[in-house]
């Protein structure tokens, strides 16, 4: 039977007994983001009472019986219960170190251990449970092919998967944040970004979410656009294919802008309909160009295309080419090969979207002083023979014909003309000649309404002429 004996001075923890309960309390929460270690640690404290036999009992009911638990009193000893844990655990206390019968004020001692262990016990418990949440989320988050990374409100990072830490490399939760602060992120809205890493290009979409009450966190998805390229090529290569053994157009007009990365890729595919592509048309090829496939097109359309409807103003230090694919060249890689001429051949703007004109003149000083004259307006190329010229103007890379019709007999004249016919409404036939016009036009069976430009050339003419052709197209 216990005994007890009221206002025993050895009730009364002194403060170096006091000192020393906090001592190994505090040692066994050193080991409280480890469940199994801080079980061990707690019990061992318990344990090493210098006043009480305590003894730690763990797991001893079922959780079914948990919350019937009872404060039970043993012959010499006293079992009380730990609350609000799913499962029943006690802590025995066998008796007074000093072997002197419990006081009521150590009844009061007992109570106040248990529910402070109890405490400890559930936040240890929730702390173990919300660890393995977060382990089994981080896992998950690790599975995901796309790069994840989220921050706090106040722009630290709380995690990133393995894929956003390969994609960033080390300082990248620094470079989402610099990207941010240069976007001007507003709180709620929806972030698209674009930014370079080590030569690839990565896409960022993210915005903030109320993950509870009060607690707002920033969430990006990463995605690497590097593959983007081998996409373009491979679906290059196959249109490449398909014109030669269909016949066809297929033409590219690749666009860089080194102001901003990837921006030159938003913009362009943000106006695809513009453009008359599916957005799987445009592609980047790194982070500060992009390419675009047209098929069924003529050069010619391209261009025109590109010179009326791409917001130019809006593309800060623009270069641009529009490339032909030849199917009557042979190649072994003919997407790599015309991509390596776009690269070659860009230009600002408004070179690189002028008309081209083909002249066909057996005089070379003709060529030359027409160069001089309409160099700002177009560009001139030239023919080695005629099956070339005739090529050129069928495959629609050429805009227009300027025809020197002095040094060339009616037969060339009527194969030039039924080729232009061929090109359509848009192509412009030029003629030259030293005659007079009346006399030209009778003598070379002039179509009706042609274009002639009378030699020498009286350049403010030769000018208006090109302008007004090529205005009206």
């Amino acid at each position: 039977m216990i005994q007890y004996k009221e206002n025993s001075d050895a009730s009364i923890q002194t403060s170096s007994a006091l000192s020393e309960v906090y001592r190994r309390f505090t040692q066994a929460l050193s080991a409280f983001s480890d469940f199994e270690n801080f079980r061990e640690s707690l019990a061992s404290a318990i344990a090493s009472d210098s006043y009480l036999a305590n003894e730690l009992l763990l797991d001893c009911l079922q959780s079914s019986d948990a919350d019937h638990a009872l404060t039970v009193f043993e012959k010499g000893s006293v079992v009380v219960p730990l609350k609000g844990l799913g499962e029943a655990n006690y802590i025995r206390i066998g008796g007074r170190r000093d072997h002197e019968p419990f006081g009521a004020q150590d009844i009061h001692l007992m109570g106040s251990i248990a529910d402070m262990i109890s405490i400890l016990f559930l936040k240890a418990k929730e702390h173990q449970g919300l660890k393995e949440q977060a382990h089994i989320l981080q896992y998950l988050i690790n599975q995901l092919p796309l790069g994840v990374v989220c921050f706090d409100g106040g722009g630290n990072l709380l995690n990133e998967n393995k894929v956003a830490q390969r994609l960033l490399g080390e300082g990248g939760s620094e470079l989402i944040q610099a990207q941010l602060t240069s976007a001007g992120k507003v709180q709620g809205e929806r972030v698209r970004l674009h930014f370079e890493v080590d030569g690839k290009l990565i896409y960022s979409e993210g915005r903030s979410l109320e993950v509870a009450a009060g607690i707002v966190i920033d969430a990006y998805v990463l995605y690497d656009l590097s593959g983007s390229r081998e996409k373009l090529l491979k679906d290059l290569e196959l249109e490449a294919y398909m014109s030669e053994s269909r016949g066809g157009a297929v033409v590219v007009a690749l666009l860089e802008s080194r102001a901003i990365a990837g921006d030159i890729y938003k913009k362009v595919k943000a106006a695809a309909a513009d453009f008359e592509l599916e957005p799987a048309k445009i592609q980047p090829l790194d982070a500060y160009s992009c390419a675009c496939i047209f098929k069924g097109k003529a050069l010619r359309s391209v261009r025109y295309l590109l010179k009326h409807r791409l917001p130019l103003q809006k593309l800060e230090g623009l270069r641009l080419s529009v490339v032909a694919y030849d199917s009557n060249k042979s190649s072994v890689e003919p997407a790599q090969e015309l991509i390596a001429t776009a690269y070659s051949e860009l230009a600002q703007p408004d070179s690189a979207l002028l008309p081209e004109l083909l002249v066909l003149a057996n005089y070379p000083p003709v060529v030359d002083a027409l160069d001089m004259i309409v160099a700002d307006e177009c560009r001139l190329r030239t023919a080695n023979s005629l099956d070339e010229a005739e090529a050129l103007i069928r495959s629609g890379r050429v805009d227009g014909l300027i025809l020197d019709v002095d040094g060339y007999d009616k037969a060339v004249l009527i194969r030039m003309q039924a080729a232009s016919d061929m090109a359509g409404s848009g192509f412009k036939v030029f003629y030259s000649s030293y005659k007079q016009p009346q006399m030209a036009r009778a003598e070379h069976d002039l179509p009706k309404g042609a274009c002639l430009l009378q030699k020498p050339f009286d350049a403010a003419t030769v000018v208006d002429a090109v302008t007004l052709q090529f205005n009206l197209a």
